[in-house]
């Protein structure tokens, strides 16, 4: 049994088409049932017999997404080439190179690395959707006056 402290879906971007789903958040009571639950679907070839399309995402913070942003160019690279790699937390790339993993903590590094291993660097390109300024995470909060 999974129980859900709530669940809603988020407004589609504008620039998407009527087409495209919406995406759905939810919040899962205990954290340990949203680790098995992700854990599962990526483990299993079909997770969700009843709906094939469904895919499930660990939620990120604004900053975070804005923050990987950064490593577009070196994720590129990797991909054309065909080189495994994965998500450290909260902004760091996991590479499988040569049998061994290499982290990568800044973009400049990668790209560093991606000369020594003689790995095409794909141009740089703006993206096709500007990249708005996120908000602080946390702020003070004056004390209330009672």
């Amino acid at each position: 049994m999974m129980l859900i402290d709530r669940i809603h879906r988020i407004p589609k971007p504008t620039y998407l088409p009527d087409s495209t789903p919406r995406d759905v958040l939810f919040r899962t009571h205990f954290f340990h049932i949203k680790e098995l639950v992700l854990k599962a679907s990526r483990t299993r070839e079909q997770p969700l017999e009843d709906y094939p399309g469904v895919k499930l995402f660990n939620d990120l913070s604004a900053a975070t997404l804005k923050k990987r942003r950064t490593y577009h160019q070196v994720a590129e690279a990797l991909r054309q080439h065909g080189t495994k790699y994965r998500w450290g937390y909260p902004t760091k790339m996991l590479v499988q190179h040569g049998g061994t993993l290499r982290p990568i903590s800044t973009p400049e590094e990668g790209i560093k690395l991606l000369k020594e291993w003689n790995i095409p660097i794909p141009p740089t390109e703006p993206h096709k959707h500007p990249i708005r300024k996120t908000a602080q995470e946390w702020s003070k909060v004056r004390k209330r006056l009672t």
